[in-house]
Formats: structure tokens, C-alpha cells, sequence
């Protein structure tokens, strides 16, 4: 049997993936261009405000990035 589901705020997801683990079904989650893109807009303002704020690491080179991430391993 096939369920299907559509229009669902995130907010209920977690209870649908614990209702699916009960069942024993398999589940896939797909989200509109426009919801992916509010996702994108939303991750790139959080990363705005955190350079605005000095809480960024960042680097001139690629060099020099990579000598930092090495170097901390």
C-alpha cells in the first residue's frame, strides 16, 4: 500500500518518521523548488549575520585555508 502525504509543515516531520519506523515503511521527503530556495535564502543570512559578527573564520588563499584545515586535523 502507498501513502501519500503532501503539504506538510516541517514541524510534523519528526512525528511522521517515528509513525514510519513503527510501521515498517519506507519514507521519502521531497520539498518544492520555492521551499528549497527559502531553505538557501534563511542558511545564507545566517552566514551573513555570523561574519557581521566576527564568529566567521576566513581565509585570503586557498592556501592558506588549507594549511589551516590541515594543520588542526
Amino acid at each position: 500500500m502507498t501513502i501519500t502525504i503532501k503539504n506538510v509543515k516541517e514541524e510534523f516531520l519528526p512525528a511522521i518518521k517515528e509513525l514510519n519506523k513503527v510501521m515498517k515503511g519506507k519514507i521519502k521527503v521531497t520539498k518544492s523548488k520555492s521551499e528549497k530556495i527559502r531553505e538557501l535564502e534563511r542558511e545564507a543570512d545566517e552566514v551573513e549575520e555570523l561574519y557581521r559578527q566576527g564568529k566567521l573564520k576566513t581565509y585570503k588563499t586557498a592556501e592558506e585555508m588549507h594549511r589551516d584545515i590541515f594543520n588542526e586535523v
